[in-house]
């Protein structure tokens, strides 16, 4: 049998929003007279080209940064997939925003040939998903992910207006459809600090039929690196986990899972795992837009490039992934992923001060834990 991988491939960092909180620095794309303006490097640089009635803005800014080397051309992407064919690939396809551009909808077609339509997920946003006939994609996705970070569209310091809600919309209508669906919340200190609006973010998923509810940890990568103050303490995790098994106990639906940097701080979990909950490299990878392969998808920096060259494993372009995993960087992960069981390997590395930057990565100073009473 082939070795089962999970692959979270932002396939475009073109995005139709601009949140403060990105933990890619998504790449921002408007439109405004005649031109399309493209902001990256955390927003700051905004490249101006001219519009063309013809193609949509996204995929112009595309080719734009397509000839800059910053983005893969369509023969690319398939030459990705060919050098995932050894292993029993499950692929998610994220961005940006993956419907941005309308040569993904290929991509994801060839995937779900190569892999099965049920190792195929997509994460996308309502405007991303609003141009796309769902009758073009929803035979090749097996699962639909979407953020639902809070429950009203009041702006604030993390997200755009009407960002949350159109994700909703959307999710909605492909459940209508019969596609499984899956809610993502980042817990931040602003959007955990109110019981009552986490009760009703639960039931507005709970009433648009969602199945899955994950509950993340938040990074402090991305556009979201000097963000300190928004991180939740121990504490406050504790209680919005509890929060939320209390609801899914209460209404059945969306039945609730914790992502990998959570399952290890929770009670219910903690004694029963046997394999580490971190499961960097030893099946899961990050693949970011220009062919570089990390070894996990949140080693980002508020540039939107990799956040060190230690988190790099290879060129997935250039050689398989049977090659890149063979090498002695890959072998490293492997051999030493228990030294901090449990504890997320992004905030170890982001809170060690060791010399070595491969020894932060497995050192035990993962915040949650060092301050778990906090």
């Amino acid at each position: 049998m082939k070795q089962k991988i999970d692959i979270i491939w932002n396939t475009t960092l073109l995005c139709m929003w601009d949140c403060p909180i990105c933990c890619v620095d998504a790449v921002h794309v408007r439109s405004k007279g005649d031109n399309i303006y493209i902001a990256s490097k955390g927003l700051t640089k905004i490249d101006v080209i001219p519009k063309r009635k013809e193609l949509s803005i996204f995929d112009q800014a595309l080719t734009f940064r397509q000839t800059q080397g910053l983005e893969l051309n369509l023969k690319e992407k398939l030459t990705i997939l060919a050098h995932l064919s050894a292993f029993d690939s499950k692929i998610d396809f994220s961005g940006g925003d993956p419907m941005a551009l309308s040569e993904n909808l290929e991509v994801i077609k060839e995937a779900s040939k190569m892999f099965g339509r049920n190792n195929i997920t997509m994460t996308a946003t309502g405007a991303g998903l609003a141009r796309v006939d769902p009758s073009k994609i929803i035979d090749f996705i097996g699962e639909l992910n979407i953020t639902y970070d809070r429950a009203s569209s009041i702006i604030n310091q993390e997200r755009p207006k009407q960002y949350a809600t159109s994700n909703l919309v959307w999710g909605r209508k492909y459940k209508e459809l019969g596609m499984k669906i899956r809610a993502e919340i980042p817990l931040t200190s602003d959007n955990l600090n109110d019981e009552a609006a986490l009760k009703k973010l639960y039931v507005h998923l709970h009433e648009a039929n969602i199945d899955t509810l994950l509950v993340m940890r938040f990074f402090s990568v991305g556009r979201g690196h000097n963000l300190t103050e928004t991180t939740p303490t121990p504490k406050q995790y504790r209680q919005a986990i509890n929060i939320f098994k209390l609801l899914e106990k209460e209404y059945g639906y969306p039945k609730i899972k914790l992502q990998c940097a959570l399952k290890f701080f929770d009670d219910d979990y903690k004694d029963t795992l046997k394999i580490n909950p971190c499961d960097a490299v030893r099946t899961s990878f990050g693949l970011m837009p220009d062919e570089t392969l990390l070894a996990s998808p949140w080693a980002i920096n508020n540039r939107g490039k990799p956040l060190d060259d230690v988190w790099i494993l290879g060129n997935l372009l250039k050689e398989p992934l049977e090659s890149i995993l063979a090498q002695e960087k890959a072998k490293v992960f492997l051999r030493r992923q228990n030294e901090n069981f449990g504890q997320c390997k992004i905030h170890a590395f982001l809170a060690s001060r060791k010399e070595k930057k491969i020894d932060r990565i497995f050192d035990t100073q993962d915040p949650l834990y060092v301050h778990a009473g906090g």
